[in-house]
């Protein structure tokens, strides 16, 4: 019974996202449902009395010949009404597959929208987490159903008119014919459930294979893998992985379809075998004289029109139970929350001050602690450094700020206010922020640069950041200036950038926000010594009237800072100005005698 309703609610759902979709393809396919379960009931009737017409058997007793006498007009109105009909159905056959594909692609891009903006307004934090992985994949995979649901859905209803038509028709001669086509058809339906949900789970359960396999066949194909690829010539390596996990999901579903292939041969046989009987019956009537030879093409017809109705039925609910399941994957999407990071109700026009008070902090689903006890303050319009080595703490603590993850242990306040208490997009728009990470997006030079202030386009700005940051060749070289698309992915024209151009796009973009406060991760982790010197001469510009805060591991970008915060290993273990850092003998001491060690080196060497 629990089933049954599933079932239900899938088609009560699937029926009301076919009618938010598209109204007018909704009724368009609804009314050319019904009208087609007629037709072929009609035809068959109609063949009936022309076969009883041109027999002789009958016809002349039956009441149509209270209305008409003549056989030759008898016989042209029935062909008339036949070929009116033929051409009806011709005509509505090709309205219902334009109807169809378009409805079908309405359906596609509006559940597509909706998955989209659900992936947009996910945590970041849920990228961090293979469960949520894996439940993208299988909803990729499950969103091409939808449409087929709907499909399916209006398929149903036209089987059930169908059905319930020729069995009132059939019972009318006797109500047994449609009693045992009915029964002979439920074990069919019984097999067809069964595997269509084994087999499903199947693939759920092989959803980390499928996400391996993807990533090996992106690899082999990504021109960000081709080079080493070639030089430690693992190509065949990746054609063996690729080869054991696809033999492997494989040979699982090539066993459940042929258990599922031979149960459902034996089961179909028998509503073939009911129809034989009952055709044979009805023909040894047509012979003792009971029926008419026209009975006997009706009824026949009837029962064939009848079996495909229900094999339509069975396919249909077997196809809805087995989306009922896909789209129960995808609404549980909505659903998934690992320690949610909940908005706040405050807005907020500009940064002043921040404050890190004893924050501790570990990824989701690990146990390492990576930040313990983070303390520090950055006053209105200072420029703070957070220094240290790779792995120390740095790009998490602009995650927290930026709450792409909240903090387990303490707090972090914005102008002396919990951090928790703003809306996030409020307090977001206040930042202009480059992550060391940061990537351009397969699009145009100005769409990758206004992402930051999409409100605000001005081109003589974008090209006068360019120049500054020593860039212009970038601009220089692009074929159709700022329209000219970032990669060759779309356009032949296309700019493939090297390392340190890639970071001077995003760094323009950075540079191109007006915002009170400024995030910088390793800002110039790939920069020439030339367009670093010209980095951080534009930020000091920049980031004269803004609080600031960036990270690095070279100390000789630390010039710009007020003050620095070295941190070791998630604690933060030096806070003062370089002044004060060196006359300390520790790490900071320490870091900066290293890398005052090799640039004395070398000058010696020169």
């Amino acid at each position: 019974m629990k089933s049954i309703l599933s079932v239900f609610r899938t088609i009560i759902y699937c029926l009301s996202l076919s009618w938010k979709s598209s109204k007018i393809y909704t009724l368009i396919r609804l009314s050319g449902s019904i009208a087609v379960s007629f037709i072929g009931i009609l035809l068959s009737f109609l063949l009936k009395q022309i076969i009883d017409l041109l027999s002789e058997s009958n016809f002349t007793n039956n009441n149509w010949n209270n209305f008409i006498s003549n056989k030759e007009i008898a016989l042209t109105c029935f062909l008339i009404a036949i070929t009116c009909i033929s051409v009806f159905k011709a005509v509505t056959d090709k309205i219902m597959e334009y109807s169809t594909r378009m409805h079908m692609d309405i359906i596609d891009n509006y559940i597509t929208r909706q998955m989209i903006e659900n992936t947009l307004n996910a945590n970041l934090e849920l990228f961090d987490n293979p469960e949520y992985r894996n439940k993208l994949t299988s909803i990729r995979q499950d969103l091409s159903s939808i449409a087929g649901s709907v499909f399916s859905v209006l398929n149903l209803i036209t089987s059930i008119i169908t059905f319930l038509s020729i069995f009132i028709i059939l019972s009318a001669s006797n109500l047994w014919y449609g009693i045992i086509v009915m029964l002979a058809s439920v074990p069919s339906a019984f097999v067809d459930q069964k595997y269509t949900k084994e087999l499903y789970h199947l693939s759920l359960e092989n959803i980390s294979g499928e996400r391996q396999k993807e990533y090996v066949y992106h690899i082999s194909s990504s021109k960000n893998f081709a080079v080493d690829i070639r030089i430690f010539q693992i190509g065949n390596m990746l054609k063996n992985k690729y080869n054991r996990l696809c033999d492997k999901i494989l040979i699982q579903r090539r066993e459940k379809l042929k258990s599922k292939t031979v149960f459902a041969c034996i089961f179909e046989l028998l509503p073939e075998i009911m129809i034989f009987f009952i055709t044979l019956k009805i023909g040894f009537g047509v012979l003792n004289g009971l029926n008419s030879v026209g009975d006997y093409s009706f009824y026949t017809g009837l029962l064939s029109q009848m079996w495909v109705s229900i094999l339509l039925l069975i396919n249909s609910i077997v196809l809805i139970y087995d989306n009922k399941l896909k789209l129960d994957n995808i609404k549980s999407f909505e659903k998934i929350s690992f320690m949610e990071i909940k908005d706040g109700n405050m807005d907020i026009e500009d940064i002043k001050t921040i404050e890190f008070k004893e924050v501790c902090f570990s990824y989701p689903n690990t146990s390492k602690m990576i930040l313990k006890n983070i303390s520090f303050f950055i006053g209105e319009k200072e420029k703070v450094v957070l220094v240290g080595i790779n792995g120390s703490g740095k790009t998490t603590i602009i995650k927290l700020l930026m709450r792409f993850y909240d903090v387990d242990e303490g707090m972090i306040l914005i102008n002396s206010i919990n951090i928790k208490e703003y809306k996030i997009d409020s307090f977001r728009k206040c930042f202009s922020v480059y992550f060391q990470e940061s990537s351009n997006f397969a699009f145009s030079i100005r769409e990758n640069i206004i992402f930051s202030d999409v409100d605000k386009e001005n081109d003589s700005k974008i090209y006068d950041i360019f120049s500054r940051l020593n860039g212009s060749n970038i601009v220089d070289k692009a074929e159709e200036g700022l329209e000219t698309q970032i990669t060759r992915f779309f356009s032949e024209n296309g700019l493939e950038l090297s390392g340190g151009e890639n970071q001077k796009v995003a760094l323009v973009r950075t540079l191109y926000k007006n915002c009170s406060a400024v995030i910088l991760d390793e800002p110039s982790s790939s920069l020439d010594p030339e367009a670093e010197y010209m980095l951080f001469e534009v930020l000091r510009e920049y980031c004269m009237d803004k609080t600031t805060l960036f990270t690095s591991h070279r100390l000789s970008n630390v010039a710009l800072a007020d003050r620095i915060v070295v941190i070791e290993n998630g604690e933060i273990i030096e806070n003062g100005t370089e002044k004060e850092l060196l006359e300390n003998p520790k790490r900071y001491a320490v870091l900066y005698k290293y890398q005052a060690q090799k640039y004395n080196e070398r000058s010696l060497s020169v």
